[in-house]
């Protein structure tokens, strides 16, 4: 485990109280994929590209969790690499700033939609 990844688990634990191996693991992949569409909304993707991305992956059998997850990062990276942004940077950013923000940020996960299972 990377000392950021440390970081955002500490990060989870001041936040709710939960350490990432105990949590739900599809309340935490729905919060990747909401940062992931707020990133794509960031960068101009419309809501109805979203929708037919949706549809093209579910159209097709799971993929296995870590070649996924691999696809994921450099995917992300590359994001980054095109705007010249640095990855690491803007994490340690997000977690240093979410780490100021606790009281605010649980207030607000109480109005995130719930995970149907």
């Amino acid at each position: 485990m990377t000392p950021f990844q440390r970081e955002c688990d500490r990060w989870l634990i001041e936040c709710f109280d939960q350490r990432p191996v105990d949590g739900d693991p599809l309340v935490r992949v729905a919060r990747f994929l909401e940062e992931a569409i707020e990133l794509a909304q960031a960068m101009g993707l419309k809501k109805e590209n979203v929708a037919l991305l949706a549809d093209q992956v579910y159209a097709k059998p799971p993929g296995e969790f870590s070649q996924e997850l691999g696809g994921c990062l450099v995917t992300l990276a590359l994001v980054a690499s095109h705007r010249e942004a640095d990855l690491m940077m803007a994490g340690e950013m997000e977690v240093a700033s979410a780490l100021q923000r606790i009281p605010q940020i649980r207030e607000k996960s109480k109005l995130k939609a719930k995970i149907v299972r």
